[in-house]
């Protein structure tokens, strides 16, 4: 999970009719943790039935 360290910028901006606040944070981003497991991707396509990557 990630945990606000600081404040950067905000920004306010007009959305329908009335406003959208957006808030900017410096965060700071977890560690990986690093897995022995055997990973596949599979993307169905359009060109390509199917594309897999391992």
């Amino acid at each position: 999970m990630y945990q606000a360290k600081k404040p950067i910028q905000a920004r306010i901006a007009p959305k329908n009719g009335g406003y959208l606040i957006e808030a900017v944070y410096e965060v700071e981003e977890p560690s990986k943790k690093e897995s022995n497991e055997r990973i596949a991707g599979i993307d169905l396509g359009v060109d390509n039935l199917v594309a897999l990557s391992c």
